[in-house]
């Protein structure tokens, strides 16, 4: 459910070269603030406190 959508943000923002720069030292707030952006940092907080509620088994598929 989630990794589609995180698989599709990744595709806008993590070009081959943006990676390379990112590996040479250079700045990753901009894929930062676009996964920060997306929610998806909030991925297991619970929902009373801004979060999705996911459980961890929901949001492993991301870190595969």
């Amino acid at each position: 459910m989630y990794s589609e959508a995180f698989e599709d943000l990744l595709k806008g923002h993590c070009e081959p070269s943006v990676v390379r720069a990112i590996d040479a030292g250079g700045s990753h707030a901009a894929l930062w603030d676009a996964i920060g952006q997306s929610g998806f940092l909030e991925l297991l907080a619970p929902e009373d406190a801004g979060g999705a509620g996911a459980s961890l088994a929901d949001a492993l598929p991301l870190f595969m």
